[in-house]
Formats: structure tokens, sequence, C-alpha cells
């Protein structure tokens, strides 16, 4: 059996949860931050985190997972209209911010209108780094029809090494910046974008071919009432928190990723846990699109007022999650416009 909807969403939830925890807790500097154990002069969070660099990449495996699992029954259409919903709910985010920023007297909200601009059209992050990702998930969903075919339609390990050479040379050039092209804006964000996109294709395959392979089915069959199990995820669950101390590298993500992918698929968990997990996976768009206003923008200070990190870290969740309340009182109406002019559309078809 491959990975349920439900799955994917709480596999979601954990990515949300190990997005904040890498964004508070991935720093040498503790001196806001009380931790809950040191070890050889180095606070536990920290090493926690480095296991979090993994969020972006258990996103993206989830995505090309989804896609690929509901491909025969969307069309582009679909898509363009899940990336609307998608472009609605960032601007309903960037407007609300500018706004705070202007009332806090920040200069830099909203900036000039260029600088607004950007942002809006996903050409700039000047406003919040976290946003760096949705331009990549634009154009991956907007393109994900192409990329399916391709991967489904071709030798697996041969999509499998190419597009592990393009993640190796997305990386190569964001760490070494072979490719100068000076300081044309134009061709800066042409690269970036392209950069961007060779990092995060990679993850986006792979789940796309798990789904061709049927690689979980196969791992949970070959495990199905299997005594050890639930012994061998924890001993993924350690090798990946111990290549990722060792290793201290984000470059590892998309295969570390995959680890935890796979021992999530085997592991049971709580009833508690998986509703805790669905829950925050329903907040996790804009848990993403917020919580860097919170601990590094604009209230810093409350952020880490708690001082201990494990209260840090559900105060900062609670202020994501009541602020995405607040969003989806506008977001959700104007979504059930867009909903029902579909359906409209559908029933003309029909008729």
């Amino acid at each position: 059996m491959e990975l349920s909807k439900r799955e994917t969403s709480e596999l979601k939830g954990i990515a949300a949860l190990l997005l904040v925890f890498l964004h508070l807790f991935n720093t040498r500097d503790y001196s806001k931050i009380q931790s809950i154990l040191i070890i050889g002069n180095v606070p536990i969070e920290y090493y926690i985190s480095l296991v979090s660099e993994e969020c972006v990449a258990m996103y993206l495996f989830c995505s090309g997972y989804g896609l690929a699992t509901i491909d025969k029954n969307i069309d582009i259409k679909d898509n363009i209209i899940r990336i609307l919903k998608l472009l609605i709910n960032y601007w309903i985010v960037l407007i609300g911010f500018v706004i705070v920023g202007y009332l806090l007297e920040n200069e830099n909200y909203p900036g000039s209108s260029k600088e607004f601009l950007m942002n809006f059209l996903l050409l700039s992050k000047s406003y919040n780094g976290a946003w760096w990702f949705l331009q990549t998930y634009v154009i991956l969903v907007l393109l994900s029809k192409s990329i399916i075919n391709i991967v489904k339609k071709n030798n697996t390990i041969v999509i499998f090494f190419i597009s592990g050479l393009i993640y190796f040379f997305g990386v190569l050039q964001s760490v070494k910046g072979i490719i100068n092209i000076g300081d044309n804006e134009l061709l800066n964000i042409m690269l970036n974008t392209i950069i961007n996109f060779a990092i995060c294709q990679f993850s986006f395959i792979v789940g796309i071919i798990f789904i061709k392979e049927n690689t979980i089915s196969n791992i949970r069959k070959k495990l199905e009432e299997k005594k050890y199990t639930q012994i061998l995820s924890y001993i993924l669950i350690l090798f990946t928190f111990s290549i990722n101390v060792i290793i201290e590298n984000w470059i590892i993500g998309p295969i570390t990723a995959i680890l935890i992918i796979i021992t999530y698929s085997i592991i049971k968990l709580d009833n508690r846990v998986e509703l805790f997990l669905s829950y925050i996976s329903t907040h996790s768009t804009n848990i993403w699109l917020t919580h860097m206003f919170f601990y590094m923008i604009f209230f810093s200070d409350l952020v880490y007022a708690p001082k201990y990190s494990i209260l840090i870290f559900i105060w900062l969740m609670v202020l994501c999650i009541a602020t995405s309340y607040i969003i989806n009182t506008i977001y959700k109406p104007i979504i059930k416009i867009i909903d029902k002019i579909k359906e409209e559309k559908v029933k003309l078809v029909q008729v």
C-alpha cells in the first residue's frame, strides 16, 4: 500500500515542524535560548536542527509523490488553479505583513513600489527569506505533468542519475558561484531561478519515482508483520540523526529526507500523534509563510521571551497557527468562490 493522502499530509506536518525548529535553533548563538541539554558545549537543539534541514526536501518529495498519484485525474488547468490558490494565500500574507511593517515604522515595508511589485510577483524574497521556495514550487507544479510523463516513460535509474547530476551542479553553483554574471539584476534573477529549480527538482522527481516503482508498497510488503519492523524504524531514526551530525551539511538533505519518509512509512504512530500532525499540516503553508516575520523580522524579543527552547518552539507555533486562523478568515471565502466558479464551468461542459 502506498502512502495515503492523510499520510502525505502528516509528512507535510512533520516538515512544517522541522522548518520552524531549523530556523529557531540552527545557530551557535544561544544567548537568547536556555538549552534543555548541553553535549560537549553544544546545545542538543542544534544537533536536532541538523536533522531539520530535510524539511524542504520532504515537502518536495510529498508534492511530487502526491501529484504523481493523481496525475491521471488532473490537467494543466487543475494545476493552474492549485497555483492560484497558493498565490492568493501568499498575497494575503504579503499584504498583511507589509501593513504590519508599515505600522511598526519599519522602512523596509513596503519599501519602494518596485520592491513591493518584485515580491508580489515572486521575483524577490527581500520581505521574507523563507519565501525563496515559492517561485520554484510554482514552476515545478506548472511543469509537473511533463516531468511526470518523462519519469514514467524512461528508465528509472537514468532519470535518477540525471536528476542527481542536475542537483549536484545546482548545489555547486549555489556554494561556489562558478558562473558569475555580474550585477545585471534580470540575469541574476534568472540564474537564481535556474539554480533553485536545479536543487529542488531532485526530491520532487524522487517522489514521482517512488510512485512509479511502488517503492513504499514494496517496502511495506517485505516488512509486513515482521517482529523487527518497529526496531528497524528506530535504527533508521538513529542512523539519520547520526549522518546529519557527522556530515553537518544541507547538501545531504534529499537523501536523509528519503530515510525519514521510509521510516515514517513503516513506523506505527499513536492516533493522537497522527491527528496532531494532520492538524499542523492544515496550517503548514501559513506557518511557512509567516514564521520568519515573528522570530526574526518584527517580533524576535516576543518569540524568545520564554527563554527555554521547548517553550520558544511551542510559543512560535502558537503565534503562527493563531495568525493562520486570521489569514484563513480572508482566504477561505475567496477559495469558496473559486471552487464554485470551477463547479459551474464543469456543469456547463457536462450539459
